[in-house]
């Protein structure tokens, strides 16, 4: 009983943690449009990494909008998803 009780505490924390993760909210403005990517601008892109998701809010919605492909330390870009 008690390896089970182990083996669930471990288990939540690993997703508690990386449900964590998800919640980062990094604000970035729209700097550029190209025929092939999308230029968003941040203050640092740390916690960016590429093949992640950018959203947009709208109310208390975020819809998914960019998929990052390429980034700096201040900006990223990558295709519309949308």
């Amino acid at each position: 009983m008690k390896i089970y009780l182990s083996i669930l505490v471990v288990t939540l924390s690993i997703f508690l943690y990386s449900k964590e993760e998800m919640t980062t909210v990094l604000e970035g403005t729209v700097s550029y449009i190209s025929a092939q990517n999308i230029y968003v601008k941040f203050n640092s892109t740390e916690g960016i990494d590429s093949g992640d998701t950018l959203f947009i809010k709208t109310k208390n919605n975020y819809i998914p909008a960019i998929k990052v492909e390429h980034k700096s330390s201040t900006s990223c870009s990558g295709v519309s998803i949308t």
